[in-house]
């Protein structure tokens, strides 16, 4: 195979016999994020324009996702739209999910004139007391439901999050609150393999995700359909059942991947911006890989990232057993939980390689093969007989006929 141009290939494919099937065709990214954020404020599904929520002197709370692609885009849209409707700068606060500072001097950096060093822009700490405020005690088993005080004092609270299929790994609901804005303990539970447990337990948690919104008042939301490469493809807002229902109806599906066969190899990008570059979404890239490998094949994880690994990724460097290390990271509800959890499973059964702007110790420490460049990736699909490649992983879910037995 000749040498390959990995920024070229933008759709999921099939690498084989020295050629490159595409698996899906192209997605045309929206050309204008900001217009269509406030675009989709104005008509919303089975909601009056979102304008309608608002009454003068409104506290208002913008709860956003910080993986969102565009992020910066999405920001402007929704602010200048409150703007347009008479809410007053002062009023109004974004409020990010966890993440690292990073991207928040970025979202500043990337304001204009209007809003630059005037719009509140606050990080969610879950591990700070002062920082959450009780709302109520969830109906099932009576646990405290805290989210973030700025979302519990607002009048008006707007959650524009990205869309997860509820197939995903980390689906907690449509409505883009619960965990994002909740407490340390509740980011636990949904944070290694041990505690996101059987569908069953995945499903009473999307509930306990959508009660926490509702005692909250949420009753609009936007939702983000990415497009990978870090663009969009499509801004929803409205009432939360019917923006699900349309985007199950006539989007999920374009992030679906429907493999024929199982690979011996996949390379599972994170791609998009340095927002973007997460172990959350290394994660994501993570599960997505593993379901489309046979047992003892090979990974690689292709990305840009620069965050250095967490406590709970460093656990991976000691010689516990694999079920001493789940255990004690169910204890744990740090950024990067999720992806030690999953490589501590993940490497009993496949390789896992990983490209990073990180050093190669960090890397090898966890278990993982070191990748420098793209020509590495290279001969190892040339070495190999079937190939997956996934630009964009942290959005698909694959699904193979095929599949072995489904991973933990």
């Amino acid at each position: 195979m000749t040498s390959i141009d990995f920024r070229t290939v933008r759709n999921p494919s099939i690498f084989e016999k020295g050629q490159i099937v595409p698996l899906k065709s192209h997605i045309a990214p929206v050309a204008d994020v900001a217009r269509a954020v406030r675009d989709a404020l104005s008509h919303p599904l089975n909601f009056p324009p979102f304008a309608s929520a608002m009454v003068d002197d409104d506290r208002i709370a913008v709860a956003l996702d910080s993986t969102l692609p565009s992020l910066s885009e999405v920001v402007l849209g929704a602010v200048d739209y409150l703007l347009a409707h008479q809410a007053s700068l002062e009023n109004i606060s974004v409020v990010l999910s966890p993440c690292c500072d990073t991207t928040l001097q970025t979202v500043r950096d990337n304001l204009p004139p209007h809003l630059h060093q005037k719009l509140a822009i606050f990080v969610h700490n879950p591990t700070d007391p002062s920082e959450l405020g009780y709302l109520a005690a969830s109906a099932e088993e009576a646990l405290p439901i805290y989210v973030n005080r700025r979302l519990l004092d607002a009048d008006v609270v707007l959650p524009i999050s990205l869309y997860h299929r509820a197939d995903s790994i980390d689906y907690f609901g449509i409505a883009g609150i619960f965990p994002l804005f909740a407490d340390a303990e509740v980011m636990k539970r949904c944070s290694t393999l041990t505690n996101l447990g059987s569908p069953v337990q995945s499903r009473k948690r999307a509930r306990d995700a959508e009660e926490a919104a509702w005692l909250l008042g949420t009753q609009c939301i936007v939702k983000i359909l990415p497009a990978g490469n870090g663009q969009l493809q499509q801004v929803l807002a409205g009432d939360p059942q019917a923006v699900e229902a349309a985007l199950v109806a006539d989007a999920a599906k374009s992030l679906e991947i429907d493999l024929p066969q199982l690979a011996d190899l996949v390379i599972s990008e994170v791609d998009g911006d340095s927002n973007e570059q997460t172990w959350t979404n290394v994660a994501r890239a993570l599960y997505s890989a593993r379901t489309a490998i046979r047992t003892n094949g090979a990974i690689v994880l292709r990305t840009q990232l620069q965050q250095t690994p967490g406590p709970s990724l460093r656990r991976l460097t000691s010689l516990d057993a694999a079920d001493k290390i789940e255990k004690q990271l169910s204890k744990e509800s740090g950024l990067d939980t999720l992806t030690a959890s999953l490589l501590s499973d993940y490497l009993q059964r496949v390789r896992i390689f990983m490209q990073a702007k990180l050093p190669q110790d960090a890397v090898e420490d966890l278990g993982v093969g070191y990748v420098a460049d793209d020509h590495q990736i290279e001969k190892l699909i040339t070495s190999s007989q079937r190939c997956l490649w996934i630009p964009a992983a942290q959005h698909y879910v694959v699904k193979c006929e095929a599949s072995e037995s489904p991973p933990a």
